[in-house]
């Protein structure tokens, strides 16, 4: 099957600069549940084996990270205490617990300090947010 051109952007990948790829890898695969598909020195594909959401591209650098990320994920998880023990043992540290007016969610930080928040799915799907069609 012939996959017709795009005609608008999508998003395929989100790329995660970290200083060591294979902890890095290993921590992301955990948390998702996403597949090893493509490795090379310093790089790393992770994709969803329901191919349902975009790849995580991890690229080894070599500076540290400094200031807060600028961009990070959100994570929609089933549930949120279950999911945010487990970051907790793969090696994530929480931040802080946040209520909006959508919804619950905890901010926690990556094994390399890549921010990084847990959103719960039943509080979320609750208030029906009017951009969430999923």
């Amino acid at each position: 099957m012939v996959t017709p051109r795009l005609g608008a952007p999508l998003i395929v990948d989100i790329g995660i600069d970290v200083n060591d790829v294979d902890t890095m890898a290993s921590f992301w695969q955990a948390v998702m549940g996403y597949e090893r598909t493509f490795e090379r020195p310093g790089h790393v594909y992770l994709s969803d084996p329901q191919r349902a959401g975009p790849h995580i591209y991890l690229q080894q650098v070599p500076e540290p990270r400094v200031e807060k990320n600028r961009l990070h994920l959100d994570i929609l998880v089933p549930s949120l205490a279950e999911a945010v023990a487990r970051v907790q043992q793969l090696g994530a540290t929480i931040l802080h617990e946040r209520r909006s007016i959508y919804t619950s969610f905890v901010v926690c930080a990556d094994p390399e300090g890549n921010q990084f928040c847990l959103v719960d799915l039943a509080s979320w799907e609750e208030t029906r947010p009017p951009w969430w069609t999923s």
